[in-house]
């Protein structure tokens, strides 16, 4: 008797210890299963800067029937903004370390040549 005690007992301690980590596991796979919508799943995730641009969409979203296509569309506007603001940080943070850049390499050719 004591040594199924002890068997259970070990194996509830392996256990506790992986029991937090598989709960959160199951919420967050739940959650990612009902915040997607055929229909209105771009409506309902859109982030948060961007969703300004949906706003004119919304009554076409809840007065016309559901429609997989819309919801494409707006996914798509979503997608093309937030990537656009992206490629001009990039650009802009490109052109203002461009200088720091060129500085860089004529010093180091400058010791290259004073160093032969």
């Amino acid at each position: 008797m004591n040594l199924i005690i002890a068997i259970l007992s070990n194996t509830y301690n392996e256990q506790e210890s992986q029991s937090n980590g598989l709960y959160l596991a199951r919420i967050l796979s739940i959650r990612d299963e009902l915040s997607f919508d055929e229909n209105y799943s771009s409506f309902l995730t859109a982030m948060s800067p961007i969703n300004a641009l949906i706003v004119p969409l919304v009554p076409f979203g809840v007065l016309l029937n559901p429609s997989p296509i819309l919801n494409n569309y707006t996914m798509k506007i979503q997608y093309t903004v937030f990537a656009f603001i992206l490629y001009i940080i990039f650009l802009s943070t490109s052109a203002l370390l461009l200088p720091f850049a060129f500085l860089k390499s004529l010093i180091f050719k400058l010791k290259q040549i004073f160093k032969a």
